[in-house]
Formats: C-alpha cells, sequence, structure tokens
C-alpha cells in the first residue's frame, strides 16, 4: 500500500488483516489531502482511497534578541542576534527600530544575525519579529533598549 499527500508519495506499508498503517511526522502544518493506493495483486484489482483532508496546526514559536555589543558609539557596528526556537524554524526575521524595519536576515542554525553601523544617537527600540513558516507560527521578541553614544 502507497500513501500520497497530493501527488506526492509520503511512504509505504504492508497490509496485513486487510489493513496498512503509516506513521510519519513529516507532514507540513496546514491543509493535507491524503490518500492510499493499493496496486492489486493476482486476485484483487488496484484501487486508490477518497481523499482524507487532515490539518497539522502550526507550532508556536519563541524569539528572544540580543546585541553585541551591548551599547555602541556612533558609527561603530552593532550585531543583533535574534534565536527563534523550535530549532526547525525556518525563513526570515525582521528587525524594527521602533515601527520602522531597519533589517532582515535569513535563520541558519536557530538564528537570525543583522548588524548596522547606521544607528544615531540616542536610545533605540529594537525587536526582532519572525515571520513564520509552513510548519510554525510567527513570533516577536521583547523590545531591546539599545544606547547609541557619541
Amino acid at each position: 500500500m502507497r500513501f500520497f499527500r497530493g501527488g506526492t508519495l509520503i511512504g509505504s506499508a504492508t497490509a496485513s488483516g486487510g489493513v496498512a498503517q503509516l506513521t510519519t511526522s513529516t507532514l507540513p502544518g496546514g491543509a493535507n489531502s491524503l490518500t492510499a493506493a493499493y496496486d492489486g495483486d493476482a486476485l484483487h484489482a488496484g484501487s486508490t482511497s477518497p481523499a482524507l483532508n487532515h490539518t497539522v496546526n502550526k507550532v508556536n514559536s519563541t524569539t528572544t534578541l540580543a546585541a553585541n555589543p551591548s551599547q555602541s558609539r556612533v558609527g561603530q557596528t552593532v550585531t543583533f542576534t535574534a534565536t527563534v526556537t523550535p530549532a526547525g524554524a525556518t525563513g526570515t526575521v525582521l528587525f524594527f527600530n521602533g515601527s520602522t524595519q531597519i533589517g532582515s536576515a535569513t535563520i541558519a542554525a536557530g538564528q537570525a544575525v543583522f548588524s548596522t553601523s547606521a544607528l544615531p544617537k540616542g536610545t533605540h527600540s529594537i525587536r526582532a519579529n519572525y515571520q513564520g513558516d509552513g510548519n510554525y507560527n510567527g513570533s516577536q521578541s521583547a523590545i531591546l533598549s539599545y544606547r547609541v553614544r557619541n
């Protein structure tokens, strides 16, 4: 017995007593249309099941934000690192100063890193906003108060 998500094979199993089961952890978040196909044998004709619609709920994520150095001078480069958990999260993190987007970065190994030397003198409210992906809901970090001195 072969099992499909849409037209894509996701696995196979041997029938026993007229029943075949497939356990998988690879279905993406959202709606999935699943079918099973039996190829038949010398005694039985092949057949395909009607589609079964199955919804996989997305997992919530958490985003934290850190800065290095912890404060800087005008023109000095600061690196903001957003850590997104669970570790399997993929996609993009947007970085904001107040309501203004100042950069973006792609998640690699659970982190998105953005550097800038363009922050003016003053105290800035920096936050990171993970956009989410097919398996994980987006999340936003707490605001990081970041100071730039002369």
